[in-house]
């Protein structure tokens, strides 16, 4: 985060818990630096001196004085260079194999999961860092990882997801120009390995990304990109992404009507792709969504059901007010590029690992390892 913050403006959720460093038991190099910038959010209750009508609040003054006068490309901080299109060129980008380490355990989980699939003929192999992807998510659970597995295989054919850094930037680019709005920030810190997304609920109804087969097809694969995104390293993993909902003014009657809807786009992404969720922050609840979250919940896994987070308070008021400045713009602009960097520093990952595996010998243990191409 940059100097220029005010202290206690916000609570930066990256940066949460990072004097603990990485999981413990890695074989690893040092890490030499952050690839993304860090956004972040009040996740505290709301100051008791309230800000006047017609006032901005402090945060997001200083979030506009900090914006101002930079240009989008400085806001994005992306690091790769770019083409005509804005969409960052898929070279020059660093593989940090610090950030692919994994212990002797996850290695084990990862073997497993890389036979079984090479046992099934009807399934597709997949890259090393998948089969650690599934191990890890799963905790070993090869069924579970098979499973996931099978449902990635499905979305990808009936979505003709080819797996590349161009084509998914373009679909995610797709993707947001079809939901103006919807996607507000994206946040990863490499220190950690945390992931945030920040997304405004009410900016674009459910029907209108699922009104046709094309609508379908942009959503999905846009969506199924994103979820590549989030998991720019192993360390994300393991500690899970953090998603943050902005719900003030969402009309929870249209919701129970795009239940279907919802229920189709988590079956073609998250519930496809093996995603890792530390918590699901909503805020700005009014009661009676407090109440309906609050049930919904109760038919959830528990495990799930843990992590959501209700009626979180934000002290600038919505999230937008914080995360759209210093336009809509701009905003998309950075945002976009913030995921297209998770994007290609995920595919250059799956390019770039390799499972190494020495047997254990008398004096020595097996030690897992990663290389480049």
């Amino acid at each position: 985060m940059s100097n220029k913050e005010p202290p206690g403006a916000y609570t930066d959720l990256c940066k949460e818990g990072e004097e603990s460093g990485p999981s413990k038991g890695l074989v690893a190099a040092e890490h030499n630096g952050g690839l993304l910038k860090v956004d972040g959010y009040e996740d505290k209750k709301p100051s008791a001196v309230a800000t006047p009508p017609n006032q901005e609040a402090p945060a997001n003054a200083a979030r506009k004085s900090e914006l101002k006068g930079q240009s989008s490309e400085e806001q994005s901080n992306n690091n790769g260079p770019k083409n005509h299109s804005g969409i960052p060129k898929d070279d020059g980008f660093p593989f940090d194999p610090s950030l692919l380490a994994i212990t002797e355990e996850e290695l084990h989980w990862a073997l497993n999961v890389k036979d079984a699939v090479k046992r099934l003929p009807d399934l597709d192999t997949l890259s090393d860092l998948m089969y650690c992807h599934l191990g890890i998510a799963s905790k070993g659970d090869v069924e579970w990882a098979i499973g996931r597995a099978y449902k990635m295989q499905l979305v990808r054919q009936q979505y003709k997801i080819l797996g590349t850094y161009e084509e998914g930037a373009k679909a995610i680019r797709t993707f947001m120009e079809k939901a103006p709005g919807t996607i507000m920030s994206f946040s990863y810190n490499p220190h950690n390995g945390r992931a945030v997304l920040v997304i405004d609920s009410c900016a674009t109804p459910l029907n209108k990304v699922f009104e046709d087969p094309k609508s379908t097809e942009i959503t999905v694969r846009g969506c199924f990109y994103l979820c590549y995104a989030l998991f720019p390293s192993l360390e994300c993993v393991r500690v899970g992404n953090i998603h943050a909902f902005e719900t003030e003014g969402y009309d929870y009657g249209r919701g129970f009507l795009h239940a279907r809807l919802y229920a189709k786009l988590t079956q073609n992404t998250h519930s496809a792709f093996p995603s890792v969720l530390k918590e699901v922050r909503f805020y700005n609840t009014s009661a009676i969504g407090n109440m309906i979250l609050g049930m919904a919940t109760r038919l959830i896994p528990e495990e799930n059901a843990k992590k959501q987070k209700l009626g979180c308070k934000f002290s600038g008021g919505r999230l937008d007010s914080f995360y759209m400045l210093p336009t809509p713009e701009e905003a998309f602009h950075r945002t976009y590029m913030n995921i297209c960097s998770g994007l290609k520093m995920r595919l250059e990952s799956e390019k770039a690992f390799k499972l190494n595996f020495k047997p254990p010998t008398k004096h020595s243990q097996a030690a897992p390892s990663t290389s480049a191409n």
